[in-house]
């Protein structure tokens, strides 16, 4: 009698202490990362964050850097990235051949909403909530270009919450957006959604170029370079990609002359 009253309370403990640490996982798993800080922004904040992306970064800064035709390095912050995050559609809205719908699309495809990035020294965070659970998924991933030039997008790791999770729990929901990403780049390139000479730059470009970095992760290296539609048609490829504690530096190499088409 004493021995099965031993083993009740022996067999009650251990259950409530899987009844603890299972509700410590739930916890854990429904708390916010500390670096998850998507970025609030009112609609005449978005705005100016878009008009600054599109006109002041691209069309001017790093527009400028590609005329010259030298090697340069290109800096963008973890602040300037989370405000673009937040402004896509309005990103969308005012590069020729954007569609906001487009963005809101993919990511209601995806179940995802709110994204932030966050960067470190060889790392990009990449964070959403997730709409079904209400909980933030994190992706972990490097970027780097080997020998030939090539670009790859490999996946370090993902957590829900602050709990790290195996890979293979958000394989389906990695999948998913991939396929939605190759989607977008696939119509562009049939539908030519970037073909519109007097506008220069589109949406078509940018729009691509990003759905390329998502549907690449874990695939085979991609090729990085890019034809520059504005002024005398330039070819440059992203030679490395430096992750420092908030910022990303791109090292950029003209690839072709002037004019030249291989």
């Amino acid at each position: 009698m004493k021995v099965r009253r031993i083993i009740s309370i022996a067999a009650l403990t251990l259950a409530g202490l899987i009844a603890l640490a299972v509700l410590a996982v739930w916890l854990l798993a429904g708390a916010s990362p500390s670096a998850y800080r998507p970025v609030q922004l009112s609609l005449d904040q978005r705005r100016g964050a878009a008009r600054e992306f599109f006109y002041t970064r691209i069309l001017g800064e790093f527009n400028d850097k590609v005329q010259l035709n030298d090697p340069f390095a290109w800096t963008i912050s973890q602040d300037e990235i989370n405000a673009w995050l937040a402004s896509m559609p309005e990103i969308a809205q005012i590069i020729p051949g954007g569609d906001p719908g487009r963005v809101y699309d993919a990511m209601e495809a995806a179940g995802i909403g709110e994204p932030a990035a966050a960067i470190a020294p060889g790392r990009l965070t990449l964070m959403a909530r997730q709409k079904d659970y209400n909980k933030i998924v994190s992706l972990d991933l490097s970027l780097s270009t080997g020998p030939d030039g090539r670009l790859n997008v490999k996946l370090l790791g993902t957590r829900v919450g602050v709990v790290d999770v195996p890979d293979s729990v958000f394989h389906s929901r990695l999948e998913n957006i991939k396929s939605q990403m190759k989607g977008i780049a696939r119509t562009d390139a049939q539908t030519g959604r970037d073909a519109e000479p007097q506008q220069g730059l589109s949406g078509g470009h940018i729009g691509r170029t990003l759905a390329a970095l998502i549907a690449a992760i874990d695939e085979e290296p991609i090729d990085t370079e890019i034809r520059w539609p504005l002024g005398q048609q330039k070819y440059f490829r992203v030679q490395s990609i430096e992750f420092g504690e908030g910022k990303i530096t791109f090292r950029v190499q003209p690839t072709r002359r002037p004019g030249q088409t291989r």
